[in-house]
Formats: structure tokens, sequence, C-alpha cells
């Protein structure tokens, strides 16, 4: 089996050559407070799970930076800036990254402020071209709950198509929704490469 044996502080830098008005870092303790505000956030998390209170969120963050530097790499998790002003403004997660098999998944969350412009889009073009380009992904996915309207708007919006529900929490579902990286695909992108933003 072909594993990623990247080291994500050699290939991370290039995915900021994608994207004009965001820059993404591997997310690390000093990013406590803007992960704690994300998952204390209801606009943020209402769509992904239950709000979680400090010590949980820290814990979780201490996961992801461990995730972030172990071999094989299967999951990424980033802090989510403008470019203009380095204002940090969400987070972004790759998981499931399987190089053997081309894929991977993406999510991303942005606080309130930040959410209704375009940037969504953007951050997920972002992920897509970089994980295209650097990795050799053609398989992506996103799993979004059903009451997340502006998620499955964006995924559509970039090209993913619904491939079925996942699982039901409550009255949501989750559902799963998938893309495959072609030429047509990458053409689209570039077209469509400057987000309807009002940053």
């Amino acid at each position: 089996m072909k594993v990623c044996t990247v080291d994500v502080s050699t290939r991370l830098p290039l995915i900021n050559d994608y994207s004009k008005l965001l820059h993404l870092t591997a997310l690390t303790s000093d990013d406590s407070k803007l992960y704690c505000a994300i998952m204390a956030e209801p606009a943020c998390i209402r769509h992904v799970g239950k709000l979680l209170p400090q010590i949980e969120a820290e814990n979780n963050l201490s996961v992801a930076i461990k995730l972030n530097n172990q071999r094989p790499l299967t999951s990424i998790y980033l802090r989510v800036s403008l470019l203009s002003s380095g204002q940090n403004i969400g987070i972004a997660s790759i998981n499931q990254l399987n190089i053997e098999n081309k894929s991977a998944d993406i999510g991303r969350m942005l606080l309130p402020r930040w959410q209704g412009q375009g940037l969504g889009s953007e951050l997920s073009r972002m992920l897509i071209k970089w994980l295209a380009a650097e990795m050799g992904v053609i398989n992506f996915t996103k799993h979004i709950r059903d009451g997340n309207a502006a998620a499955i708007k964006s995924a559509l919006k970039l090209g993913f198509s619904e491939t079925g529900t996942l699982v039901t929490t409550g009255k949501e579902h989750t559902t799963r929704y998938q893309l495959t990286f072609s030429q047509e695909c990458a053409r689209y992108l570039k077209a469509n490469a400057e987000p309807d933003t009002k940053v």
C-alpha cells in the first residue's frame, strides 16, 4: 500500500499558491482561541455537532495537532486567515487522505462574520486545487448535514454531486457529496477562481 510520507511542513506552504485571498497554516497550540471560539459558536457548529466547552475544544485541538504530524499522513488541520490582513477567519480540514486511492474528504468552518461572502467556496477550491496538484488527489468527498443549505449550495457550485445519505442524527441526515477532479473540473475551478466576496 502506498502511503503519504510527505512532511506537511514541506508541502503546506505550497497551498498558499492556490488563492489570492486566503492563507492557510497548520494548526498549532497558538490557535486555541480561534479553535475554541469556533467550537463554541452555534453558527459554526450547528451543522457539525454539539457545542464544545473550552476544555473539550482544547483537547480536540491537541488531537488535531498530533494528527498533522502523524505518519502516514491521513489528516491535515489548518488555520484559515485573510491574506490581506492576516485576520483569522476559520479552520479547514482534510481527512481520510489516501494517496493510493487518490482520495480525500475536505471540510471547513468559518466564523459567522466571514460566512456568506464566497470565502467558503474559495477555501474549498483552494484545498481541491492544492490536493490535486501536490498530492495527486482526484476523488474528493464532503459530508454535509441536510440542513446546511449554504454548504450544499457551495458544494454543488464546485461540481460535487450527491452520492447518498450516510447517517441520520435526530431529524437531520448527513449526505455524502463527491467530486472527481478532471481536466473539465480544473478548467471550471480556474474560470471561477475569484469568489464573490466583500473582503
